[in-house]
């Protein structure tokens, strides 16, 4: 019922899938690739909370992670701390993952962040292997 109420359309789907499918309503997901990131995505849609709020790569992996299983207020929260995050190093990685998951808020910061320090930007190592 958790999952159910994630408003995340994969989950739905999947519940009502294993409730028709089983009495008990059990559906196991195989995860092939990443599988910390989706414990932390099932542990923020049980609690509530992303357990390190700071931790640039885990907030990324969860965009990720949040982007493909649709759990949308996940991926809003993680775009969220990523913008707080935003430096000159990081900000064409960020541009990427903003542009590859559809994480328009991110998309638009970050933007504005690369136009105000785009002379930086460019001497960084990130600028140069694109």
């Amino acid at each position: 019922q958790t999952l159910y109420a994630t408003n995340s359309e994969f989950f739905k789907s999947i519940c009502d899938y294993a409730m028709v499918e089983n009495e008990k309503g059990i559906y196991e997901i195989e995860v092939d690739e990443m599988p910390v990131p989706f414990k932390q995505m099932l542990s923020f849609i049980l609690s509530g909370f992303i357990p390190d709020p700071f931790n640039y790569h885990m907030l990324r992996d969860l965009l990720i992670m949040a982007s493909k299983y649709n759990v949308q207020t996940l991926k809003i929260l993680c775009e969220s701390y990523l913008i707080r995050m935003i430096n000159i190093e990081n900000s064409i990685d960020l541009i990427q993952l903003a542009l590859t998951y559809n994480a328009k808020s991110l998309e638009k910061y970050t933007a504005l962040f690369i136009k105000l320090y785009l002379k930086e930007i460019v001497h960084t190592q990130e600028f140069q292997c694109l």
